[in-house]
């Protein structure tokens, strides 16, 4: 079930420090599987329906793409995980346009050299939130 993007917009600051766990883009259309850092402030914990971690799990759909900027750059690719975990260091909405800071790292015992910043800038007819608080994190055990 697609929300209203406002609810997301109301709790973004949650998301900093949370985890872009997928990532699935076909034709103008990409899927944000994201979580949220942990939630302490009981109100909340009453309010919304969250993952037995206290956190907010869910899609971000992103429909009807215009444009996509890497790091600045138009991209044209098919946008996919780089590593295992992309960190997120900042989210933010704009009229038309979801704007996302993103770290990606490994897992242990993958090696990486080295985590890469980068900033994803995608302009979308459609952006909305699907609230899944059970949604399946690849790496829970």
């Amino acid at each position: 079930m697609q929300m209203d993007i406002k609810i997301i917009k109301r709790l973004i600051h949650y998301f900093h420090d949370g985890t872009i766990l997928d990532v699935a883009h076909a034709e103008d259309q990409a899927i944000f599987s994201l979580e949220s850092s942990e939630i302490t402030d009981s109100r909340l914990l009453k309010k919304y329906s969250l993952s037995k971690c206290n956190t907010i799990r869910g899609k971000l759909h992103v429909t009807g793409i215009c444009e996509i900027l890497l790091n600045q750059k138009r991209f044209t690719g098919t946008l996919h995980n780089l590593r295992d975990v992309g960190n997120i260091f900042d989210l933010c909405f704009e009229r038309r346009k979801v704007i996302i800071f993103v770290d990606w790292y490994n897992h242990p015992p993958k090696q990486s050299e080295e985590t890469d910043m980068f900033k994803y800038e995608i302009t979308a007819k459609k952006i909305a939130w699907e609230h899944l608080p059970n949604l399946i994190d690849p790496f829970d055990h």
